[in-house]
């Protein structure tokens, strides 16, 4: 038996799936979370002011899901204009 509040009925389950990612689509953030990478002519931009090829990976290359704290750094600093 499940246990869910009055006032909140499930009327219907929502349906999780995976994020995919297409290669050469990719947002430069995401590039950069999940390879660390972060070229230099790219610190400290946001939107429009980053230049392709976005933080891509070199072809074949694993991800290594250790850049979020590199990429929240560059985002935050260019965000409060602190260079």
């Amino acid at each position: 038996m499940a246990l869910t509040a009055r006032w909140c009925p499930i009327r219907s389950r929502p349906i999780w799936t995976a994020p995919t990612l297409t290669p050469g689509r990719s947002t430069p953030h995401t590039n950069t979370q999940l390879y660390n990478i972060l070229s230099e002519e790219n610190r400290f931009k946001l939107g429009e002011d980053i230049k392709a090829p976005w933080n891509a990976p070199k072809p074949g290359q694993k991800p290594t899901m250790d850049g979020y704290v590199t990429d929240y750094i560059s985002a935050f600093t260019a965000e409060m204009g602190r260079l």
